[in-house]
């Protein structure tokens, strides 16, 4: 229980952070680290891997704001579907 509302404040302090700009790699790197720490579905587990893959495309192509709102829906559903 520590372990994920750790992990929770966490995440929460990165996507509530727009000021620290083209943090997305950071984002991203948080991501893979909580899906290796707390446990959810294959389904949320696919899904979460599908758009941080797709924020870090975003972010790798110039678009930072559209890749930290993608990576932030990530962060959002992960945080959503802790067991």
């Amino acid at each position: 229980m520590l372990k994920q509302t750790v992990l929770a404040t966490a995440l929460v302090l990165l996507a509530a952070t727009p000021a620290f700009a083209f943090h997305c790699p950071k984002d991203a790197a948080a991501i893979d680290h909580a899906l290796g720490v707390v446990s959810v579905g294959d389904d949320v587990k696919a899904q979460v891997t599908a758009l941080k893959d797709k924020g870090l495309a975003e972010h790798n192509s110039g678009d930072h704001g559209a890749a930290q709102t993608t990576l932030a829906e990530a962060m959002r559903l992960l945080l959503n579907s802790v067991k």
